[in-house]
C-alpha cells in the first residue's frame, strides 16, 4: 500500500512559517558574510592575528569560530587549514573536530526545528525512506550520505 505523508493544513502553514524563518536565517548569513565589514575579518590573516591575540583562550575561540562558521556556511577548508597552521596537525585536528561536531549539532537542530515539516510537505515519501533507513541501520546510512560527494554544511 502506498501511503503518502500529507500534513494537515494548519501544520502546513506552521511548516511554511518555519521554512521562511530558515530561509531568512540563510539569507541573513549570506548577507552578513558578503556585504558587511565582517567579511574583512574572515580572511586567514585576520583570523590568525585574532587567535594570536586571544592567547590562552585561542583554542576555545577557534572552536567557537568553527562552530559558528559551520552554521553560517563558511568554507570548512579555510577554517580547517587555519587550525592546522596555527595549532599544528594534532591540536588543530582536535579543535577542528570539536568545532565541526558542535557546528553540525547546532546546524542539525536548526534544520530539524525550522525545516523538517516543510521538507516533509514537499518530499514526504522520500523523507520517510531516509527516516526508515536511518532507523534500520543508522550508522551505515549516515556514512553513505557522508561519502556521497555533497558539501558538509548543507548536509547537516
Amino acid at each position: 500500500m502506498d501511503e503518502t505523508i500529507h500534513p494537515p493544513p494548519s501544520s502546513f502553514s506552521k511548516a511554511a512559517f518555519k521554512a521562511i524563518l530558515l530561509l531568512v536565517f540563510i539569507a541573513g548569513a549570506i548577507f552578513l558574510i558578503r556585504f558587511t565589514p565582517i567579511r574583512n575579518y574572515l580572511t586567514p590573516e585576520a583570523l590568525g592575528n585574532f587567535l594570536k591575540i586571544a592567547g590562552i583562550w585561542a583554542p576555545v575561540v577557534y572552536i567557537l569560530i568553527y562552530t559558528v562558521g559551520v552554521c553560517l556556511f563558511l568554507p570548512g577548508t579555510l577554517l580547517t587549514g587555519l587550525g592546522a597552521a596555527i595549532f599544528g596537525a594534532y591540536w588543530g585536528f582536535l579543535y577542528v573536530w570539536f568545532g565541526a561536531m558542535f557546528g553540525a549539532s547546532i546546524a542539525f537542530f536548526i534544520g530539524r526545528t525550522l525545516g523538517r515539516e516543510f521538507a516533509a510537505s514537499l518530499i514526504g515519501d522520500r523523507l520517510r525512506k531516509y527516516d526508515d533507513a536511518i532507523e534500520r541501520n543508522g550508522f551505515a546510512t549516515v556514512l553513505y550520505l557522508r561519502l556521497v560527494y555533497f558539501p558538509f554544511t548543507p548536509m547537516n
